[in-house]
């Protein structure tokens, strides 16, 4: 893009499409993969976002050019998605011929846990390098055959965190955290679990680790004579793999694709998932990159489901009774039903005060709208005394009356009691709907509301008590 040019401080040589795309069929040319020029595309792409954000002060390129310039970077981006993703399946199906039988992978355990203690017994004896690295390669390769990490886990695998590993009684197994992966971000530290027998080879191992080069002040478990993580374990697994005789020469990679197919085709989905996530990956990562298409067996089976889809007479689809749009209500015990006319004393919501949930010993006072006067007060007073109404509105058993109260009948259990009042049109509909034989929900009846007069004739009757 920039070949010839002059002033590149100003950024005018990127105003060529035409040359931008070049750039695609040139690297194409040179016969790199297609998920790498999307990655070059990409970087360049969220550069040019950057400088239309924040243009420097020497860009000579105005805004509209610059939106043009990150638009057809975003074209270009969208016309490599096919062959992205014709390379990944390309990918995933070489790796078809890699798969490690589950046979091996059990054969692989096997062995190495016959072979480290052996391994170790030679160390103690003879500290030397070579033996140091044939117990890293058998030791990840146990390890890797169990749990399938990546083996970044195992070279970030620190000499603290496998010092400080978490001991249960109850499993008889230690647990080891691992911070540093390539996914922590999503999933946190990688796990590694170790029975009593298993941490006793990492227990000998950190024993004479000071006998080794750089062991002394070594940070990770697998440490080298310099203070990094050691970048050649894979090549020490590979090694362990060709001495134990198993066939074949794979990677981590290669045992991690393994375990995620061998999960997919094996356990239930719940099951499964617990995998994928021990694992560090979900399930939709591991049907994408790691576990593979169906083998020719189960594509068979595939094929007789298909088969039986049209074997049998005609029949039309199965009718399934409609939902409803709304759950019923979920409850310890039903809901009970009004029969009959619905009382308003006996009503459980005109008898529960606002701070209780049991319908015993609250009365309510009916008044309808207007100002209350002392009169009226001491009327409601009487009224109280009466023996049948206080018993209508204690007891449950009684018959609901068959009419409204009168208007100077209140019913309450103190004077400090607020004053019920329903509003007249309410309990004009309530009378009609009574005498029609309707049902009327009491929650639509009571409307309780403090009036200003109540608090009047409240003082008043506090004034005439003391005198």
């Amino acid at each position: 893009m920039s070949q010839g040019k002059t002033k590149l401080s100003s950024m005018v040589f990127l105003n060529e499409t035409n040359r931008i795309r070049a750039w695609v069929v040139h690297l194409r040319q040179l016969k790199i993969k297609e998920t790498t020029i999307n990655h070059y595309v990409k970087n360049v792409a969220q550069f040019m976002a950057y400088v239309k954000d924040t243009p420097p002060p020497t860009c000579r390129l105005s805004q509209a050019v610059l939106l043009g310039i990150h638009r057809e970077l975003r074209a270009i981006l969208k016309s490599l998605q096919r062959g992205v993703v014709m390379h990944q399946i390309s990918v995933k199906q070489s790796k078809e011929d890699h798969i490690i039988l589950k046979s091996t992978l059990k054969k692989c355990r096997s062995m190495a846990k016959q072979a480290i203690p052996d391994i170790l017994t030679l160390l103690e004896n003879n500290p030397s390098p070579k033996l140091q690295w044939s117990f890293y390669g058998h030791f990840s390769a146990y390890l890797a055959s169990i749990y399938g990490h990546r083996g970044g886990v195992f070279q970030n695998m620190k000499m603290d965190e496998v010092v400080g590993a978490k001991w249960s009684t109850d499993d008889g197994a230690y647990l080891i955290n691992v911070a540093e992966h390539k996914t922590n971000q999503a999933f946190g530290v990688a796990q590694i679990s170790l029975f009593e027998e298993e941490y006793e080879w990492v227990r000998r191992f950190i024993n004479i680790k000071d006998e080794l080069p750089g062991g002394a002040d070594a940070t990770f478990f697998f440490f080298t004579s310099r203070p990094n993580p050691c970048k050649n374990l894979n090549n020490y697994f590979k090694e362990a793999w060709k001495a134990m005789g198993l066939p074949g020469c794979p990677t981590f990679t290669d045992l991690r694709t393994s375990i995620a197919t061998h999960a997919k085709n094996t356990h239930k989905p719940e099951d499964r998932q617990k995998i994928a996530r021990f694992m560090c990956h979900d399930t939709s990562t591991a049907d994408r990159f790691y576990a593979m298409n169906l083998s020719i067996r189960q594509a068979v089976e595939h094929r007789r489901l298909f088969e039986t889809t049209v074997e049998g007479p005609e029949q039309s689809p199965a009718q399934e009774p409609p939902k409803r749009k709304r759950e019923g209500r979920k409850a310890v015990r039903p809901r009970k039903c009004l029969k009959g006319d619905v009382s308003p004393v006996k009503s459980p919501v005109l008898s529960m005060s606002s701070g209780s949930t049991t319908p015993e010993k609250t009365k309510v006072i009916y008044q309808e709208s207007g100002t209350s006067s002392p009169e009226s007060n001491q009327d409601s007073e009487k009224a109280s005394k009466s023996p049948s109404l206080a018993s209508g509105a204690s007891s449950d058993d009684a018959q609901p009356s068959q009419g409204m109260p009168a208007k100077s009948t209140q019913i309450h259990q103190s004077r400090i009691h607020p004053v019920v009042v329903v509003t007249p049109i309410k309990l004009r509909s309530t009378r009609r709907a009574r005498r029609e034989g309707m049902k009327v929900s009491p929650m639509k009846v009571i409307k309780p509301v403090i009036t200003k007069a109540h608090t009047m004739a409240r003082s008043i009757q506090r004034r005439r008590l003391k005198k």
